[in-house]
C-alpha cells in the first residue's frame, strides 16, 4: 500500500490529474492524532500529511504535521481545510493515535469513534492506538526510522507484532465490535515516545484496558505477552527460562501457541479450564548447559510450563480482581457452550466473571535441531 501511495502521488505530479483533481489541491492524510482540550472544550486534530518533494534525480515523499481543532470531529476537519486551503483525502490514513485526555473523557471519546465509524472518510481497518505519557503531537513529531512517513513506520510495527508479542494491533472495526458485544470489553495498544540514539523514538508496548468506553488502566508489555497466550493470539516472541540452579538460563523462541478454553457450568457454579500448548526452539543458552541431555531438556520444558501458568494466572487475577472486567473473552465461551444459561448471566456478567474459578495448564513442546548439540566450548 505504501508503494501504491508513492506511485500514485508521483504519477499524479507527472500527469497533472487524479480524478480531475490536481494533487497540489489535495492534502493526503497518512495518519491522525486526536486529543481533547478541557479548557476550551475542543477536539484537537493532528494530521500527518504526505508531501511530495521534487529534488535532483526524482521525487521523494516526506511528511509534515498540520494541526487544527474544533468543537467536534466535523468542526476540526472543516478547520483543517481552512488551514491547508486544500481538499482532504483520507483514504491512506493508516492510524489514529488517541490522546490520554481524550480517552478519559467518555463522551468526547465516543463522539470521535462514532464519527470515524460512520464517516466514509475513514477505513474500517484503520489502526487505533493510545498515547501513553506523550501527546499525539509528540508521537507524530518523533524521529523516523527507515520510513519518511511515521504512520507507515507504526503500521509496519503492527504488521510485525508477532515478532515482539508485547502488544496487539487493533483496528477500528474490531474495537467497535467489542463495544457492541455484551459481556466483553476492548483493549487498545499503547504507544509512547522514548529517548533513543537518534533523538525521540516511538515505542509500542502494552495495552490500554477499557470497560465499555471507559478507560480503566494499562497492562505492561511483559504481562501483555501472557494476555496474548490467554486470548489465543500469541504467534511468536521469546520466553526466558531461569532453571534456578547454577545461574543456568535459556531463551526459547516461540514458534506458535494454541489456547483452548473449556467453560463449565454446574449447580450454578462456573469454572474455566484453560490449556495452552506452545511449540518452541531453544534459541540461547548459557553456562555450558548440556542441552542434548534429556534430563536438562525436561527441566527447561517443566520450568517454561511453570512460568507460563504462573504469569497467565497473574493476568487473570488482574482482570478478575483489580479491574473486575472481562477483556479475556470468557463470555464468548459461555454464550457458545451454554446459550440458555447465558441469558441469566449476561446482565450481571462482570460480577459473575470475577468469581469464575480458573485452572490453567501448559504443555511446552521443544522442537528444532538445537536439541542435538550442546553449547560451544571454548578451550583456553
Amino acid at each position: 500500500m505504501k508503494k501504491i501511495l508513492i506511485i500514485l502521488i508521483i504519477s499524479t505530479l507527472l500527469t497533472g490529474c487524479w480524478n480531475y483533481i490536481e494533487v497540489d489541491d489535495l492534502s493526503i492524510i497518512t495518519g491522525i492524532g486526536l486529543d481533547y482540550d478541557g479548557d476550551s472544550d475542543e477536539i484537537i486534530l493532528i494530521t500527518e500529511v504526505a508531501k511530495p518533494v521534487r529534488q535532483q534525480g526524482g521525487t521523494i515523499i516526506r511528511s509534515q504535521i498540520i494541526k487544527s481543532r474544533g468543537k467536534n470531529m466535523t468542526d476540526a476537519i472543516r478547520n483543517l481545510v481552512k488551514i491547508t486551503g486544500r481538499e482532504i483525502f483520507w483514504g491512506h490514513a493508516k492510524m489514529a493515535i488517541l490522546g490520554p485526555k481524550l480517552i478519559k473523557n467518555k463522551e468526547k471519546f465516543m463522539s470521535c469513534i462514532d464519527y470515524m465509524k460512520r464517516s466514509s472518510n475513514f477505513r474500517d481497518n484503520i489502526w487505533l492506538v493510545v498515547a501513553e505519557e506523550s501527546s499525539p503531537l509528540d508521537i507524530l513529531s518523533s524521529e523516523k526510522i527507515l520510513q519518511n512517513i511515521l504512520s507507515f513506520q507504526i503500521e509496519d510495527t503492527f504488521k510485525n507484532e508477532k515478532e515482539i508479542s508485547k502488544y496487539l494491533g487493533v483496528e477500528l472495526y474490531e474495537f467497535v465490535d467489542k463495544l457492541a458485544t455484551k459481556g466483553i470489553s476492548p483493549l487498545l495498544p499503547l504507544i509512547t515516545v522514548k529517548e533513543g540514539n537518534k533523538g525521540k523514538e516511538i515505542r509500542v508496548w502494552g495495552m490500554a484496558i477499557f470497560k465499555g468506553m471507559k478507560y480503566v488502566g494499562n497492562i505492561g508489555g511483559e504481562d501483555t505477552k501472557y494476555l496474548l497466550f490467554l486470548l489465543n493470539k500469541l504467534e511468536g516472541g521469546a520466553l526466558n527460562v531461569d532453571l534456578k540452579e547454577k545461574n543456568q538460563k535459556a531463551t526459547l523462541e516461540i514458534n506458535g501457541s494454541k489456547t483452548e478454553l473449556k467453560p463449565n457450568y454446574e449447580d450454578e457454579s462456573l469454572s474455566m479450564d484453560i490449556h495452552i500448548e506452545t511449540k518452541v526452539d531453544i534459541a540461547n543458552i548459557n553456562k555450558e548447559i548440556p542441552i542434548n541431555d534429556e534430563e536438562i531438556q525436561n527441566k527447561i520444558k517443566n520450568r517454561a510450563q511453570e512460568i507460563i501458568v504462573a504469569n497467565c494466572e497473574k493476568v487473570i487475577d488482574l482482570f478478575q480482581n483489580e479491574y473486575k472486567n472481562d477483556n479475556l473473552g470468557f463470555s464468548y465461551e459461555y454464550k457458545k457452550e451454554y446459550p440458555k444459561e447465558w441469558k441469566k448471566l449476561e446482565n450481571n456478567w462482570n460480577e459473575v466473571f470475577s468469581n469464575i474459578e480458573v485452572k490453567v495448564t501448559s504443555e511446552v513442546i521443544i522442537e528444532g535441531t538445537a536439541l542435538r548439540s550442546g553449547p560451544i566450548k571454548v578451550v583456553r
